[in-house]
């Protein structure tokens, strides 16, 4: 891109700046969404060097083995866990004071998914009871602060074993947070299932040996956290991917779209540069120089305006059960740049087919008293259509065999390749679809409409890969947050 380019598209800008403007509005709005995805990805996918939170207070904790050995394959464990006789064995160890169990299950209450523990391993957590006092009974249990629930509200649990109604006794406050019920409840509930054993060692004593078993002490207590978010975070990288892919591709349309109407409106202008001398290519990088230029400082905005929204966007998904309750969106360098790249890239990439159209324009144009629509398009958008659908046709299969997680991804592909292809047919697919409405509505913007075919699509492919997208956004997050809560009903 030369400097004359630059300056001429500068130039341009100063001169024509209503027509990329919303172009810019758009793309700013995309980055910004983009950023604050992005952001909260990064986030989700970081565990960093998180402090021990759930046993903050032991001196170590055993957890089960993170592989299985059968034969010669050796099969990795998502939740390893201990036998149910393992807290007995590991208090019957040289140096060890006390050995609780941690009998962990998910529930769902007041519309969150969380875990439920016994009420003995909330002393090795970190946080302290806000309000009330420990359950009594079976009926009874301490919820996490934030549910807007006090002691003495009856409210509804559901679980592994069915739905039931318990009363609030305490609100637990702090990163230990968790729904904590009585003891015995907590191993009928969990089928005396042993997650992790909170050790309390002698003062002075050492961690004992442990056989077929992984004792973590120090900051490594913290691997033993129990994680909903493992779930939790396939659906929030589902749910923020889908969104960022949104935002862009429909940002990109609506670049595309609105330089393509430029050029077409600015044929003469165009055609007056080639009289003047303008070679092909000067035109084309001149075109290709404005687009950048309005990526450039709309990502720039873009960047700004996600990095303020991202907190609010983590808190809005850890409210909706989307992701973690801990998750916590801050700054950070290498999302916002890349955010912003991939708005000027999506301005660059958007504009080539209006760069090459204004570079066919021909010097003989300039006596033309006015542009004309040329017709619906070239072949090449009959094969690039050719080529999408084929895609998406290929990986429907693929998805028919993969499991939800997978199926969901393989959905957002299956409609993000349908969508382009259905994008770049528009201008043959929308006269036939307009002519009925053309009949009956005879004014001057219907026919407009019909006339031009290719203004009209670059119109409506925008709105119809938007509104596409959005749906499979939702149906696929939809159909991941049921299989992942039917995995936790298993």
């Amino acid at each position: 891109m030369t400097g004359m380019a630059v300056r001429l598209a500068a130039r341009t800008l100063r001169s024509r700046w209503a027509a990329p403007a919303g172009a810019a509005v758009a793309l700013a709005l995309g980055v910004a969404l983009v950023t604050a995805t992005l952001l909260a990805l990064f986030a989700l996918l970081d565990d960093g060097d998180r402090a021990p939170r759930w046993f903050a207070r032991a001196d170590a904790v055993a957890v089960g083995p993170e592989h299985l050995q059968l034969g010669r394959q050796t099969v990795s464990l998502d939740a390893p866990a201990l036998p149910a006789a393992a807290a007995e064995h590991l208090a019957g160890l040289p140096g060890v004071v006390t050995a609780v169990p941690d009998e962990r299950t998910p529930v769902q209450l007041a519309g969150r998914a969380l875990t439920a523990r016994p009420w003995s391993i909330a002393e090795f957590s970190a946080g302290s009871l806000a309000a009330g006092g420990p359950p009594a009974t079976t009926g009874e249990l301490v919820v996490p602060d934030g549910l807007g629930l006090v002691p003495g509200q009856q409210v509804a649990v559901q679980t592994a074993t069915g739905r039931q109604m318990s009363t609030v006794t305490g609100v637990w406050a702090g990163e230990g947070a968790a729904v904590y019920v009585r003891d015995d409840v907590a191993a009928a509930w969990a089928g005396d299932r042993v997650s992790a054993v909170a050790l309390r060692l002698a003062p002075g004593a050492g961690p004992p040996p442990v056989a077929d078993a992984q004792l973590l002490v120090g900051p490594d207590r913290a691997a033993a956290d129990p994680r909903p978010a493992a779930a939790l975070r396939s659906i929030g990288v589902t749910l923020l991917g889908n969104a960022a892919a949104v935002a862009m591709i429909a940002a990109g349309f609506i670049v595309s779209a609105t330089f393509t109407l430029s050029v077409a409106q600015r044929r003469r202008e165009l055609a007056l540069l080639r009289v003047c001398g303008a070679t092909p290519r000067q035109v084309r990088a001149a075109v290709r120089a404005e687009a950048v230029l309005v990526g450039a400082v709309a990502a720039v905005l873009g960047s700004v305006l996600g990095t303020a929204v991202a907190p609010a966007l983590g808190r809005l998904l850890a409210g909706a059960g989307l992701a973690p309750a801990d998750l916590e969106v801050g700054f950070g360098w290498p999302p916002v740049v890349l955010a912003w790249a991939l708005g000027t890239a999506a301005a660059a990439v958007a504009v080539a087919a209006a760069a090459r159209r204004a570079a066919r324009v021909r010097p003989v144009e300039a006596l033309r008293a006015a542009a004309v629509d040329r017709g619906q398009g070239g072949s090449a958008r009959l094969i690039g259509a050719a080529l999408l659908a084929a895609t998406a046709g290929g990986v429907v299969p693929l998805a028919l065999g993969s499991a939800p997680g997978v199926a969901s991804a393989y959905l957002l592909l299956v409609t993000i390749t349908g969508l382009l292809a259905l994008a770049l047919l528009t201008p043959w697919l929308l006269p036939p679809l307009l002519a009925p409405v053309g009949a009956l509505v005879r004014t001057g913007p219907a026919r407009i409409a019909l006339a031009g075919a290719r203004r009209t699509a670059a119109t409506a492919a925008p709105l119809l890969v938007t509104l596409g997208l959005a749906a499979a956004t939702f149906t696929s997050t939809t159909t991941l947050s049921a299989s992942t809560a039917a995995a936790d009903r298993e």
